[in-house]
């Protein structure tokens, strides 16, 4: 494998992970808009244990 092709196979996994964070903030957001403070809630005690 070529240092061109590691750069560039490097630079699509940030591209994909950028795009896949943005997807889950607007997701989130809307979820938070329609459920509101309860989806917190439940967020937190998934994710916080």
């Amino acid at each position: 494998m070529k240092k061109g092709d590691f750069e560039i196979n490097t630079l699509g996994m940030w591209i994909l992970a950028i795009i896949f964070l943005f997807i889950g903030l607007s997701l989130t957001v809307v979820l938070l808009k329609e459920n509101g403070s309860n989806l917190i809630l439940n967020f937190f005690s998934i994710f916080g244990g």
